[in-house]
């Protein structure tokens, strides 16, 4: 993915030369909003885009809409963005008519998710519908453009397909299964500052095993919800490690509640969780049929 940005007026791509793309002076960042016409549909747009993006260092995200264009969302250094669009428009199979292009103001995701899963729509959902963000505030990532294009359409969130991006957030949530937590915080960890707060969805994953996977020290909130999270009436465990601070941990409850009740417990109570409010649910669904 990259990150959303937009200028005013139609861009023509033959207007667009390395001499335009090298010429602007500025030095700050903008986010720009993209309508691309033309043969860019079926022709490899969308992983060109995002290999020239990451080698010039810029964030966002690309997608086909029904009438044949891309929608493309693009955020870094205005000369950055230029040379972005001359590389389009120099690939052989790629043939850009025009572009119409807006400028909005720079908005930095407040909340990442790692997996885009039903525990991950079901917290997006609570979180939107009672206003603790906007969607534009939130960002997740996933390997599969089906689970990516779900939340997209439901929720209107910001998605990619690079975890590294939806790490750059406030608040990261960790959403995908249990058994891939080792090889994602290999992926992210050297994206992860001392100023974030990581979140754990998983259950057997202890504080001191999150920590020693990411070799530093990292805020780390440890949670585990359960699936009536899924209709708004989930029930949710959380502790954390010392250095996630009063308020930091507030901001995480403020999420947890927006989609059933959270309480705080010691860490040596959580696996009790899992087998109490995790279970209890399954028990009373076969109660309800008997």
């Amino acid at each position: 993915m990259f990150q959303s940005e937009i200028l005013t007026g139609v861009i023509r791509c033959d207007k667009l030369d390395t001499e335009t793309a090298e010429s602007g002076d500025e030095m700050s960042e903008v986010r720009k909003h993209f309508v691309v016409h033309g043969k860019v549909q079926g022709v490899g747009f969308r992983y060109t885009a995002k290999y020239l993006a990451l080698s010039l260092g810029l964030t966002g995200w690309a997608r086909n809409e029904w009438d044949g264009t891309v929608t493309m969302e693009v955020q870094g250094r205005e000369t950055l963005i230029n040379k972005l669009l001359v590389g389009l428009n120099q690939n052989q199979f790629i043939s850009i008519e025009w572009i119409d292009t807006k400028e909005i103001p720079l908005e930095e995701e407040k909340l990442g998710f790692i997996g885009t899963g039903n525990m991950a729509g079901a917290i997006m959902g609570g979180i939107i519908r009672n206003g603790v963000l906007k969607p534009e505030e939130i960002i997740g990532s996933d390997i599969l453009e089906a689970g990516r294009e779900k939340v997209h359409s439901l929720y209107g969130i910001c998605v990619t397909d690079d975890n590294r991006e939806a790490a750059k957030a406030e608040i990261v949530v960790l959403s995908v299964k249990p058994q891939y937590y080792e090889q994602t915080i290999a992926q992210i960890r050297d994206e992860i500052t001392d100023e974030q707060v990581i979140v754990t969805l998983a259950p057997g994953k202890t504080l001191e095993w999150l920590q020693g996977q990411f070799g530093k020290d990292v805020k780390i909130v440890r949670t585990m919800p359960n699936t009536p999270a899924m209709v708004g009436a989930g029930m949710t465990a959380a502790c954390a490690n010392a250095l996630v601070t009063k308020e930091e941990l507030e901001k995480v409850l403020t999420i947890l509640r927006s989609f059933g009740e959270v309480e705080v417990v010691s860490e040596h109570l959580i696996d009790a969780v899992v087998s109490a409010s995790g279970s209890s649910p399954a028990y009373v669904f076969m109660m309800i049929e008997a």
